[in-house]
C-alpha cells in the first residue's frame, strides 16, 4: 500500500459509470481494497436516483511521522453526497475558463492518480469568485496540465489533443472514456504535451469530470471560443454514463 492517500469520485444514477473503469483510474492501491464488497454496497445501499459516492483509502492510523510501519491497516472512507445543482447556463453556453497563478508540482510517481495531496487546486481555486467556473493549471514550465477539477481537450486543426500526463495531473475517468469514444468516431484524438503557447492558438475546448461529464468551454480569459465540432457526438456517445 502506497503511504499516500487517494480517492475517486463515483457518480451513482440510473446508469453510472463502469464501476472497474473508475477503481482502475485510482491506481493499485485503490483497486486492492475496494473489490467486490464496495460494488456490492453502491449497488445495495444508495437508493436514491441520483448522488456522488467518494472513495477515498489512506495509510490508515498510526504514530506520529512518514514512516509506514508493517501491518498497518489501510483505512476506508465512503461519503455520499447529493447531486449537485448546477447552473443551466454552463450546458447551455459553455463554462468560462481563467489562467490559474498557482502552478502544478511536478511529479512522475503521483502523476495520473487523484491522490490526497491537492493544495495546489486549493490555492488555485480560491483566485477568482463567480466570475469564472473553472482555473486552468499549468506547470512550472509552462506546460498545460489540467483544471482545478476537470481534465482538458483542446481543438487545434482539426485535432482534438488533451495534455499528456505522465510528469503531472489526473487521468480522471472520463478523460479515458473521451480518449476511446472520439477516436472511435473517427476523430484524431492525441495525447501531446502542451505548452501556454498552444492553449492559446487553440480555437475550442472542453472539459471533463466525472460529475460534469463532457462540457463546453465558451471563453478562456475573456477570449470567446468556438464550439468543438464533437462535443455534440461525444455527449450523445456517452449519455448511458453521463447523469447530468
Amino acid at each position: 500500500m502506497s503511504p499516500i492517500g487517494a480517492s475517486s469520485t463515483v457518480m451513482v444514477a440510473l446508469k453510472p459509470l463502469p464501476f472497474g473503469t473508475v477503481v482502475r483510474s485510482c491506481g493499485s492501491h485503490i483497486s486492492s481494497v475496494c473489490g467486490g464488497g464496495l460494488r456490492g454496497w453502491v449497488s445495495t445501499s444508495i437508493r436514491v436516483d441520483r448522488a456522488i459516492v467518494k472513495l477515498t483509502v489512506t495509510r490508515g492510523t498510526g504514530e506520529r511521522g512518514y514512516r509506514a510501519r508493517p501491518g498497518v491497516r489501510t483505512t476506508r472512507i465512503t461519503s455520499l453526497y447529493a447531486w449537485p445543482d448546477l447552473p443551466a447556463r454552463i450546458f447551455q453556453e459553455g463554462m468560462r475558463l481563467c489562467l490559474c497563478r498557482t502552478r502544478v508540482s511536478r511529479n512522475r510517481r503521483l502523476a495520473g492518480i487523484k491522490h490526497l495531496n491537492c493544495l495546489p487546486q486549493v490555492l488555485a481555486r480560491n483566485e477568482w469568485d463567480d466570475e469564472y467556473d473553472e482555473g486552468v493549471m499549468l506547470d512550472e514550465s509552462d506546460h498545460v496540465v489540467e483544471g482545478t477539477m476537470t481534465n482538458i481537450f483542446l481543438q487545434l486543426e482539426g485535432r482534438l489533443v488533451t495534455p499528456r500526463l505522465d510528469q503531472a495531473g489526473v487521468e480522471g475517468v472520463m478523460r479515458q472514456q473521451v480518449l476511446r469514444e472520439a477516436r472511435d468516431l473517427g476523430y484524431d484524438c492525441v495525447e501531446e504535451d502542451v505548452t501556454l503557447a498552444i492553449l492559446e492558438r487553440a480555437s475550442g475546448m472542453i472539459l471533463t469530470n466525472s460529475v460534469l461529464g463532457v462540457m463546453g468551454v465558451a471563453e478562456f480569459d475573456d477570449r470567446t471560443l468556438s464550439k468543438v465540432e464533437c462535443l455534440a457526438s461525444l455527449r450523445e456517445r456517452l449519455r448511458d454514463v453521463v447523469a447530468t
